[in-house]
């Protein structure tokens, strides 16, 4: 996918971001396709409606968590054991109350607690 960039109204900065392609063999599993995914998405864009997408910027980080497009800056993971698939497995944190399971895909509630060196211990709580 080819990298652009544009000024983002909300981060008051030029951003980086593809667009997924769009899939022609009507496969009714695939996503549709030829959506916008930012590489810049971090915890900047909370709050209001992200002026790329014209969704909560939620949509932005879970689009891009699935992508398998690299990020800006590299994902904070937390260890936990997911609530949909029930694995142990790395969360990307997508913000401070939600990371995407590494292993099915789904979006868990995080229960974060920072620690004196840093690290944090996560709890999950199934998104409803």
């Amino acid at each position: 996918m080819n990298k652009e960039s544009t000024f983002c109204t909300h981060c008051q900065k030029d951003v980086h971001f593809v667009m997924t392609p769009t899939h022609h063999d009507g496969q009714a599993n695939l996503p549709e396709g030829h959506e916008i995914v930012c590489l810049d998405f971090d915890e900047a864009c909370e709050g209001g409606i992200c002026p790329l997408s014209g969704l909560p910027p939620i949509f932005m980080g879970v689009r891009l968590g699935q992508s398998g497009e690299e990020r800006a800056e590299p994902w904070t993971v937390v260890n936990a054991v997911c609530e949909e698939c029930n694995m142990p497995t790395e969360l990307k944190v997508l913000d401070q109350k939600r990371g995407l399971c590494s292993v099915c895909g789904s979006i868990n509630r995080l229960v974060m607690i920072r620690l004196q060196d840093g690290s944090y211990v996560a709890g999950t709580g199934q998104q409803p």
